[in-house]
């Protein structure tokens, strides 16, 4: 009876307690301010749309600021050059940009005379800025620009932006005070330069270097303490073409290049609402590589973009090359063989994903683009399943999933059958085999694992060498190499068969991040198959299962809409419906239930107080008289 009573005490403690952390985490969401999000154009998201800005998130420790136009850099250059004003004196803020800059030998600094009377320079960076559309649109309006009215008098020229305090006038300067000529440069250059797209003050010295970082020319006027960041980028990049990696017999031949602009634009042709939102970062203290995070609001779950953000906001690196290092870094499971975020080349892939309430993360420099969450039966479906007929569409698409797992389990049958299962096979292959394998000094098993090793370095020769070479060494290594291992008695013409097809249904797979899963997965299986036969492979194919069961991608199931089960979404998995027979188009992502994505609460929670002590933990005192 005490030991009931206790238990029952702990469960009405757990419960209350329960109840009461659900209780303030309602309070707590219903008090938060739910703001809509802005935006429309890359990089122009203020703060009060959900926002970028790690500094309200939690994350002030790591020094992360917000830009005005909403783009949030983790690491800004403030860091390592300081964040002190520019000075009014030319020279010595052309000195100090230098130094900067170490005396590069790609920094440029073009020197001339307004007509207007100051002194001014351009500093720039040699191949980052497209030269001709400089001098046209900038230095020859500029050299062009009358000489300064007077002054206006009232709190029209003390209030003019990018003045001096108090807007003391400039002895020389044709009677205009120095806020009223940084204005009048502004007014003119938006006047003549047509061919400008953005022009932007700057006040601070690691504001101008982040500007010439990024291909900005940077206008300096003697006696101003601000600069004129002219955006002239022109970085020489490819044409948009055909994805290598992705290619379809009936759809769009354009794909992504290692261009931002372009990337995000590619995407806007095909998703032209006003829905779409954008989410600007920086990442990297040494590269500061531009990404975009690109979703439909009202598809996408609020829960998803709010966690896509806090992953987001707590990357902290050096450098940023490929978008793989940010797929890294924000995915939930590091360790799992399989991947949880899809990488694609191709812009209708990515317009799909958002028309279906999905992010995408488009990175500067990277023609693949990151698309979360996905679920398993996303890696088994091609963008050509939905350009094609719905009958052909669901026939290869089963087809693809026989072959994906084909290319695992063919390997581990053959040897489960040869060693411990002979009953399996029918008695002429039986006989067959054991002829073929009369010569064979190894024993199947090891046959199995070093010519999988060795196909596995055909691949890779020739995934490496160049195009022309690498079919080369295919054939080689298949024809050649194989055909002399035969006859020398070394492998069996079975394996060549079994591994050949292996190899084949690894290359139906349609992404290459679940073809890298399944190649390792493969080895796991011969080892399991070499110890335990077919008990072993239905064991390691239970570890699998249960491994994919309890795997999410951004806390949506791996296994969803099969496990759990969502018959509305379920009929697009497996076969291609037609398009007619879905009256409400894409089924958005699961936003409640058991497929809910698990959004992880920034907000500090008090501690909890330690569980009173069991009857166990209880010291009672003994009773006089009695034993034991």
């Amino acid at each position: 009876m005490p030991h009931r009573r206790s238990l029952l005490r702990g469960l009405a403690i757990w419960l209350r307690r329960a109840l009461s952390a659900d209780g303030a985490r309602a309070a707590s969401d219903t008090s938060k301010p739910k703001h809509a999000s802005s935006g429309g154009r890359p990089g122009a998201q203020p703060d009060d749309s959900g926002g970028t800005g790690s500094r309200n998130r939690g994350n002030k420790s790591s020094g992360a600021e917000e830009r005005p136009g909403g783009e949030t850099i983790t690491t800004p250059l403030a860091e390592d050059v300081g964040d002190g004003p520019l000075s009014r004196d030319l020279s010595a803020n052309i000195v100090q940009i230098e130094t900067a800059w170490g005396h590069a030998a790609d920094l440029v600094v073009r020197r001339f005379s307004l007509r207007a009377g100051p002194r001014a320079a351009l500093v720039f960076l040699k191949g980052q800025v497209d030269d001709a559309r400089l001098d046209l649109s900038v230095v020859r309006p500029l050299q062009r620009l009358q000489p300064d009215a007077p002054a206006p008098a009232g709190p029209e020229a003390a209030g003019a932006p990018g003045g001096a305090a108090g807007g003391n006038a400039a002895a020389g300067d044709g009677g205009g005070s120095r806020a009223t000529r940084l204005k009048r440069l502004l007014e003119h250059l938006e006047e003549s330069a047509l061919h400008t797209i953005q022009l932007e003050p700057v006040s601070s010295f690691a504001d101008a270097m982040d500007r010439v970082a990024h291909g900005n020319a940077l206008l300096l006027v003697h006696g101003e303490n601000a600069a004129i960041a002219i955006n002239v980028h022109s970085r020489p990049h490819r044409s948009v073409e055909e994805p290598g990696t992705e290619q379809v017999v009936r759809g769009p031949r354009e794909g992504f290049i290692e261009d931002l602009d372009t990337n995000v634009s590619l995407v806007r042709a095909r998703v032209r609402h006003p829905k779409l939102r954008f989410l600007s970062y920086r990442f990297g203290r040494y590269s500061q590589t531009r990404v975009r995070v690109l979703y439909l609001e009202g598809r996408a779950p609020k829960a998803l973009v709010e966690e896509v953000k806090r992953r987001l906001d707590r990357i902290q690196i050096d450098a940023v090359i490929e978008s793989s290092y940010i797929e890294e870094l924000i995915e939930d499971a590091p360790y799992s063989p399989f991947p949880q975020i899809l990488q694609t080349e191709r812009p209708d892939v990515a317009a799909a994903a958002l028309y279906e309430g999905r992010v995408a993360i488009l990175t500067d420099g990277s023609p693949f683009a990151l698309i979360a969450p996905i679920t398993f039966w996303s890696l088994l479906q091609a963008s050509e399943d939905h350009y094609q007929r719905h009958l052909l569409s669901s026939l290869v698409r089963l087809l693809r999933i026989v072959l994906v797992v084909s290319s695992v389990t063919l390997p581990a049958l053959y040897i489960a059958a040869v060693i411990f299962h002979h009953g399996m096979l029918p008695t002429p292959l039986l006989i067959t085999i054991a002829a073929s394998r009369e010569r064979v000094p190894l024993p199947a098993a090891l046959e199995i694992f070093l010519f999988e090793v060795a196909f596995e370095a055909f691949r890779e020769a020739g995934v490496r060498l160049p195009r022309s070479v690498g079919q080369t060494v295919g054939i080689v290594g298949g024809i050649i190499i194989g055909q002399a291992a035969v006859q020398a008695g070394l492998i069996s013409a079975p394996v060549i068969v079994v591994i050949a097809l292996t190899g084949l249904a690894s290359f139906a797979t349609p992404h290459v991040g679940l073809a890298g899963a399944m190649r390792i997965l493969r080895f796991f299986l011969i080892m399991m198959a070499s110890s335990f036969g077919l008990y072993g492979i239905l064991i390691g194919g239970g570890f699998i299962q249960v491994h994919l069961l309890s795997l999410r991608s951004f806390g949506v199931p791996y296994l969803w809409p099969l496990s759990p089960l969502d018959l509305k979404a379920f009929k697009d998995t497996l076969v291609r419906v037609p398009i007619w027979s879905q009256e409400t188009g894409p089924t958005p992502l699961p936003e409640a239930g058991p497929g809910a994505v698990e959004y992880t609460q920034v907000t500090e929670q008090p501690p909890k107080p330690e569980p009173p002590p069991g009857p166990r933990e209880r010291r009672v005192p003994r009773r006089v008289g009695r034993r034991g």
